[in-house]
């Protein structure tokens, strides 16, 4: 079947097909033509022949009227006998009729008939004259034109009278007189055998084909074959019915004998009216035509072996040029560009030459073209492959950056933690001092009033149990006061620890202003002459508090600048932390770009690694074109790796693999400030101080229970 669908087959099929068809059409059109021209000679040569018989028949009854017109002429006694139809003139004539008969030997009788048509003499001793089937032509056409002074010929063939084997054609010739009048006529009996076998000589041809002569009545009145005269069957046939009644022409019929395609040409003879035919059965005739047929189906059939032959022979060499061209294609279709068209192929002055000189073009082309895509693939993929390891180095790199900026973001918060809570405890510490300024004024103001009071003693003695009472209760706020104020300092730790050495003596203080009180009670009477040293103390201790007032002013300006100082600490903390968190989302955003870099070169490392593959599909002509580059694989470095890594500004490395799988950088969650979940930032506020200047306070209650005086 694949045998059956190759050009070597199809190719002569259809080409034998086509030289096939168009020779049986040619073959066709020159048998029908020339079918026709030996049709058409066949028949002009059949008419030509019935006219030639024709002719004859008529040259031999022109010749035998003009004997009848000679004897009707030349004989004197016919007219005396038509004139006086004596017994001598009789004899005379009848001894003349004979005379003439005896010399002439197609004649075989003359009838003498009167102006009547009657029969009145004749030269065979009276046979015709004294037959009972003699009969009088008056009325006749035949007669009608013998009494105009023609003569005519009976149409019909008689047996002759003196020799029943013979047929005679009876010739009317008309006699005159000296006028010119038509007194009779003679019939002269022409012997119609002898004109057949000697001149006409009707014979047949061939197996089937004969000629005969017709009457107008449609007997046939000669024919080479005896069966056939004055045949009923032939009479009633369509052909001869044809004939009879067409001058001239051919006819088509079957044989009424039998049945077979026959042709019968025919032509009348003017004189008598007699047609002659000529028949014969189609085959016959057109044999030469079948024997064309025959001829040129074998002529055809052998024409077109031999083109077969040549044509097989002549497509098998183009196929096999084609069989070996689809072979050098189908190792083309394999890859392989290392071949070449078989040696003295291009040199050929045909179109394969040319396809092979285009072939060997495209071959060369292709190895240029393909060496330069291959080289290009190898460029491509290689530099994807530095690019996917790049890709990797800066995706561990962007990994490193990211923990580092989360560990920077966790030390933040720690500091910022740490700055917040000084800041407060700074602020805390700054109102604290705030608050023991103005207790200390308030006890230096009670100091100055009890040494105004001491000093009045001796004015308004009267009034040292009040002015005793008021000291004692100022002891007594002085040492609650110190009590908060060493607490206060111990809560500030180191920065309160000179604050809390200071509470304490102002403590010691209150106790020896309540002892001194109670001794003031106790000693009342002894208050006169203690008055002096009491006035002294009292004086030192203002002193003491003035000295207390200028420490506390000294620590509280301290503590303002710590609270300034933790307070742009906590603003600068925050801009890191912004700056960090700026950090991180551009970390997260390279990261990004990290991956789609990596996917890209991915991508376009397996584009090239494909293309790579479909070029290595191609061999080229001398060229060894396998290479091989491995592609890399990410491998996820360690927390440890990546410190080292960052310290030392480089990847960690990572092995080679034959499957590049570069697996994304796995970042940890943004960096969160956890300070601010912890501890909600307040919204800070400035106060203004006469002594200390803007300060800032929170909105955390700084209250701690004293009660101004």
């Amino acid at each position: 079947m694949r045998k059956l669908q190759s050009l070597k087959v199809k190719i002569p099929f259809f080409v034998m097909l086509l030289v096939t068809v168009m020779t049986i059409i040619l073959v066709t059109l020159l048998i029908r033509i020339g079918s026709q021209g030996i049709r058409s000679s066949a028949i002009f040569g059949f008419e030509s022949t019935t006219k030639v018989y024709s002719r004859m028949i008529n040259v031999w009854l022109e010749q035998s009227i003009y004997t009848s017109e000679a004897i009707s002429r030349g004989y004197p006694q016919l007219i005396t006998f038509l004139q006086d139809r004596t017994p001598e003139n009789r004899t005379l004539l009848e001894a003349s009729l004979k005379n003439v008969v005896a010399n002439n030997s197609n004649i075989q009788g003359i009838v003498v008939l009167d102006a009547n048509g009657n029969v009145v003499s004749d030269s065979l001793d009276g046979k015709v004259v004294n037959s009972s089937t003699t009969r009088n032509f008056a009325g006749t056409g035949v007669w009608q034109k013998v009494m105009s002074g023609q003569s005519a010929v009976l149409s019909s063939v008689d047996l002759s009278p003196a020799d029943n084997t013979k047929y005679v054609v009876k010739i009317f010739s008309p006699v005159k007189n000296a006028s010119g009048n038509v007194v009779g006529a003679i019939s002269t009996m022409i012997d119609w055998l002898a004109f057949i076998d000697k001149e006409l000589n009707l014979v047949k041809f061939g197996n089937t084909g004969h000629p005969f002569i017709v009457d107008p009545e449609r007997w046939v009145i000669a024919d080479p074959v005896p069966s056939h005269v004055r045949s009923e069957v032939l009479r009633n046939a369509d052909y001869i019915k044809y004939a009879v009644e067409n001058e001239s022409g051919y006819y088509e019929f079957k044989s009424p004998f039998n049945g077979k395609d026959s042709i019968a040409t025919f032509y009348r003879e003017p004189v008598s009216g007699w047609s002659v035919v000529m028949s014969i059965e189609s085959d016959e005739l057109f044999a030469h035509i079948n024997a064309m047929k025959r001829y040129a189906v074998i002529g055809t059939i052998v024409i077109l072996i031999i083109a077969s032959i040549v044509i097989v022979f002549y497509i098998s060499r183009i196929t096999n040029i084609l069989h070996l061209l689809a072979a050098d294609l189908t190792i083309l279709s394999k890859g392989d560009l290392s071949w070449s068209t078989p040696p003295g192929f291009e040199n050929r002055k045909d179109e394969f030459g040319e396809i092979a000189v285009a072939l060997i073009n495209i071959l060369d082309q292709l190895n240029e073209k393909v060496k330069i895509v291959y080289d290009s693939a190898y460029t491509v993929k290689a530099s994807a492959n530095e690019v996917a390891q790049g890709n990797i180095d800066l995706s561990n790199r962007t990994e490193n950056q990211a923990s580092g900026l989360e560990e920077t973001a966790s030390s933040m918060e720690e500091i910022a933690s740490t700055i917040k809570s000084s800041a407060e405890h700074t602020l805390e510490g700054n109102n604290m001092m705030i608050s023991s300024k103005k207790a200390i004024e308030e006890a230096g103001r009670i100091i100055e009033e009890s040494t105004q009071n001491i000093e009045a003693v001796y004015e308004s003695s009267s009034k040292i149990s009040a002015i005793t009472k008021i000291i004692e209760d100022i002891a007594f706020q002085t040492n609650i006061l110190a009590l908060n104020a060493a607490v206060e300092a111990a809560r500030a730790g180191e920065q309160g620890r000179g604050f809390a050495v200071v509470a304490s003596e102002v403590r010691n203080l209150a106790q020896t202003t309540q002892t001194s009180v109670k001794d003031i009670t106790t000693l009342v009477a002894d208050s006169e002459e203690k008055i002096a040293a009491a006035t002294e103390t009292a004086r030192e201790s203002k002193e003491i508090f003035q000295n207390l007032r200028t420490q506390i002013e000294e620590t509280a300006k301290i503590m303002q600048d710590l609270s300034s100082t933790a307070m742009e600490q906590q603003a600068g903390v925050d801009q890191v932390n912004i700056a960090i968190t700026q950090m991180d989302m551009t970390t997260q955003q390279n990261a990004a770009l990290v991956e789609e870099s990596t996917a890209a070169s991915e991508a376009l490392f397996s584009q090239a690694e494909e293309l790579v593959t479909a070029m290595e599909f191609f061999k080229l002509r001398g060229a060894n074109t396998k290479r091989n580059i491995t592609k890399v694989e990410r491998k996820k470095s360690s927390p440890t790796t990546d410190a080292k890594a960052v310290q030392e500004n480089k990847p960690a490395s990572s092995k080679s693999s034959s499957a590049f799988k570069p697996s994304k950088p796995e970042l940890k969650s943004p960096i969160k400030k956890h300070h601010e979940e912890k501890m909600p930032q307040m919204p800070a506020k400035t106060v203004k101080d006469n002594e200390f200047g803007n300060t800032f306070d929170t909105s955390k209650d700084t209250s701690d229970g004293f009660e101004s005086f």
